[in-house]
């Protein structure tokens, strides 16, 4: 019998960018989604720059690289053409199969014409919501569906991933075991095809747990081995493609805010949300892994494509009114509480009350936990040596790694968890999504700066990178002066604003580009901008966990001296001398700090 994982999407990796993908489908909607209209959304998608193709003709290699440049749909064309794809109508119908998965579009060319569900124009007009949206979506998502030609109950499918998930975690947690690592997650679960052999494969998962080295490893052999009914390796294709459907389903699942993740890429672990337990609960004694079954196509397209459904088992009064209360209870478990004086804590739900105006309260009271949960690790974070010495080790590492082990999304709250160490700042804002206790979600929107800071003499945007390829200029460079420039118009002050951009390494051509900015002009005036790779912010970290150490303090005025000399150019010529001026700054600034 053919065995294959099930997964969640690997052509759309950040749920975020569902939306973008669905904007460009929906130019297409009442056409049939036939050959030539699946190879016009992949065009799109490049005309867009939402798709990312390996081989560039030449003569628009350049053009195809400035992200400021637009590119024609005819030059688009010529791109993809470019690829040499066997099959050219397959790359639209991958880039449309989440979309249909998970019920926001019906694009399959035996359905007829292309549609927008009634899910997807809700996540195209309420992107504030997208990650309940995205929610019901997976709450639904099961194998078998009258959907798959390839996810069949005689194949081996019976479930549904979310919920059969929560309840696996809920079987473990009451055998001693919190959560699941990366590899028990990856190679247990996307192949768990069964709600009905939740036992047996929390067994599974129990057992590896207690092994360690070549037993492991054995062990896992044997469990791959039985799962695709021949030997594997651990370095085959079909096991390295476990580890991507595993960590792209974590990504989709962490999107929603009913999981939690912790560590980075490599190394993570997740659980369920300590927050939303309660929810949780109810949840699982509705729903419990099992598919539905569905006698008619289109029932079940109407089903996942149909926002108000299922109906959640919190949606009545008296059932929020518990989860307010549980939540009001958390806050007072948790300290965060102490000194805070606020209604919706200290105030009794009733379901007497609208269920409107419950709903409004439980949402701000998870606005309120994720305010202080952030400001108490800020507090207690602030001029801590140790915690700073830490973060900076992290980043170091990051930095010595030929791939990095860090999600975007965990890099940019490195950073932020960094800059909330150092220094007085009167506010640290990352712009990244978060869950209720103000861990990342995702990373940081395309449209917004990374980390927004605010300080009493001046106001800072901190851009991060992973990237430290050729390519690093191009997609970084206009992005960063753009969303300082947007930054600098939405705070018409008196105070200076500078930029940060932090990358591994930062090219000579990211270095040129930023040169032109604070020398001459970025849409007609100059910009502060200050590039520093990994090591020279470390040997910056450095200084300061030195004073910290002898002085208890660091204030942000010895920062803003460090950003004025970088920008202070009179006299350069070029951006190498400005990129080799930046490196004395930092070795005189730290010596300065160190005494």
């Amino acid at each position: 019998m053919r065995r294959l994982p099930w997964s969640i999407s690997t052509t759309v990796r950040n749920p975020e960018r569902l939306q973008e993908f669905l904007r460009v489908l929906a130019e297409f909607e009442g056409k049939q989604f036939d050959i030539e209209v699946q190879k016009q959304f992949q065009i799109r998608l490049i005309q867009e720059r939402l798709y990312s193709p390996t081989k560039i003709p030449e003569e628009l290699t350049d053009k195809y690289r400035d992200p400021m440049a637009t590119l024609s749909f005819d030059e688009a064309r010529r791109i993809f053409e470019h690829q040499g794809y066997k099959d050219p109508a397959m790359r639209g119908r991958q880039s449309a199969n989440p979309l249909n998965k998970l019920g926001l579009a019906v694009a399959i060319q035996r359905l007829g014409a292309v549609r927008i569900t009634p899910a997807g124009r809700l996540l195209l007009d309420d992107s504030a919501h997208s990650s309940e949206i995205l929610f019901r979506c997976l709450l639904k998502l099961q194998y078998p569906n009258p959907l798959s030609k390839d996810f069949k109950e005689k194949y081996g499918f019976y479930i549904a991933p979310f919920t059969a998930v929560l309840r696996l975690l809920d079987y473990l947690r009451t055998h001693g075991k919190n959560g699941l690592t990366r590899e028990e997650f990856c190679y247990f679960v996307t192949t768990w095809l069964d709600i009905r052999k939740l036992q047996t494969q929390a067994q599974r998962i129990l057992k590896f747990a207690s092994l360690s080295g070549k037993q492991r490893t054995d062990y896992l052999k044997e469990w791959l081995k039985e799962f695709y009914d021949e030997e594997v390796s651990l370095q085959d294709t079909k096991v390295k493609n476990l580890i991507d459907y595993g960590d792209n389903t974590m990504r989709y699942f962490r999107y929603t805010k009913y999981f939690a993740v912790v560590g980075s890429l490599g190394s993570w672990s997740i659980d369920v949300e300590p927050t939303r337990i309660k929810e949780i609960e109810m949840l699982l004694q509705e729903m419990d892994g099992t598919p539905r079954e569905f006698s008619k196509l289109q029932d079940y397209i109407d089903y996942m494509g149909n926002p108000e459904i299922p109906e959640l088992p919190w949606q009545s009064s008296d059932k929020l009114c518990i989860l307010i209360a549980d939540l009001q209870e958390q806050f007072k478990r948790s300290g965060f509480s102490a000194g805070v004086s606020n209604r919706m804590l200290e105030d009794s739900p009733s379901p007497d009350y609208p269920r409107s105006k419950l709903e409004q309260w439980l949402h701000e009271l998870r606005n309120l936990m994720r305010v202080q949960a952030i400001t108490t690790r800020q507090q207690q974070n602030r001029w801590h040596a140790s915690v700073l010495t830490e973060l900076r080790e992290t980043l170091l590492k990051t930095a010595r790694q030929r791939q990095s082990r860090l999600e975007p999304a965990d890099l940019e709250k490195l950073i932020a968890d960094i800059l909330t160490a150092i220094d007085d700042a009167e506010n640290i804002a990352p712009n990244y999504p978060m869950d209720d206790l103000g861990n990342p979600i995702s990373h940081a929107p395309g449209n917004r700066p990374d980390i927004e800071c605010h300080y009493k003499d001046f106001r800072l945007v901190v851009e991060v990178t992973l990237d430290s390829s050729k390519n690093q200029w191009f997609r970084e460079g206009q992005p960063v002066m753009r969303h300082l420039r947007e930054f600098e118009n939405r705070f018409a002050d008196t105070l200076p604003i500078f930029c940060v951009f932090l990358a591994p390494r930062v090219h000579q051509d990211t270095y040129s580009q930023f040169w032109i900015a604070v020398r001459y002009e970025y849409d007609g005036r100059p910009q502060k901008i200050v590039p520093m790779d990994f090591q020279q912010f470390g040997q910056v970290l450095d200084a300061i966990i030195y004073h910290l150490e002898r002085y208890k303090e660091f204030t942000s005025t010895q920062l803003l001296d460090l950003l004025n000399r970088s920008v202070s150019i009179s006299g350069l010529e070029g951006y190498n001398q400005w990129c080799n001026h930046i490196r004395q700054v930092i070795s005189q600034w730290c010596e300065a700090v160190k005494r």
